[in-house]
C-alpha cells in the first residue's frame, strides 16, 4: 500500500465506512484497479467485510438506483415535476447550478431560471427562478433529453 499522502487513499480514509463499501460492490466499475484494491485495504483495515452488490443493497436500501436512474435517498426528497425547454423570441428557460452531487445516483441540483436575451447562450439574464430540481448527468446545455424530478419546498 502506498504512503498516508496518496489522494485516493486519504479520500478513502475519509469516507464513512457505508461508502467504502459501496466503492467495492456497487461502483466497482467506475473505478480503476489500483483504487478498488485501496478501498478493499481500507475496509480490511476497519475490519468489516466485503458484501456483494445484493448484501449492500440489502443493509442500504436508499443506494439502490430506480428505473428513473434516481437513487431512493433522491427519489424521498424530490416529485415528478415538468422539464420542458422553453423558448421564445427573447426568453427562454435554463438551468444554472450543479450543486449537491449525489455519490449514489450522480444526480445534482439545479435552478430552473425564465431568462430573457437574445440567444440562450450569449448573455441570458435570469428574471425568475421557476424552481430547483435534480438532474441526472447528461450532455451539458438544452433541456431537451435530460432526466430529473423537482425538489419538494421543503428539501430547498
Amino acid at each position: 500500500m502506498k504512503g498516508s499522502t496518496d489522494p485516493v487513499e486519504a479520500h478513502l480514509r475519509g469516507l464513512d465506512d457505508a461508502a467504502v463499501l459501496r466503492v467495492v460492490s456497487v461502483e466497482a466499475s467506475d473505478y480503476t484497479p489500483e483504487a478498488l484494491a485501496l478501498a478493499r485495504d481500507e475496509i480490511a483495515r476497519r475490519g468489516l467485510s466485503l458484501p456483494t452488490a445484493e448484501e449492500h443493497l440489502a443493509r442500504f436500501p436508499s443506494d439502490a438506483i430506480g428505473v428513473d436512474g434516481f437513487c431512493g435517498g433522491c427519489r424521498e426528497q424530490t416529485e415528478p415535476g415538468p422539464l420542458r425547454a422553453l423558448y421564445g423570441v427573447g426568453f427562454f428557460t435554463r438551468m444554472f447550478g450543479g450543486r449537491d452531487r449525489c455519490h449514489v445516483c450522480r444526480s445534482s441540483v439545479y435552478s430552473r431560471w425564465f431568462c430573457l436575451g437574445v440567444l440562450p447562450y450569449i448573455v441570458p439574464l435570469p428574471v425568475l427562478r421557476l424552481g430547483v430540481y435534480r438532474l441526472l448527468p447528461k450532455e451539458p446545455g438544452f433541456l431537451e433529453g435530460r432526466v430529473g424530478r423537482r425538489l419538494r419546498r421543503a428539501a430547498t
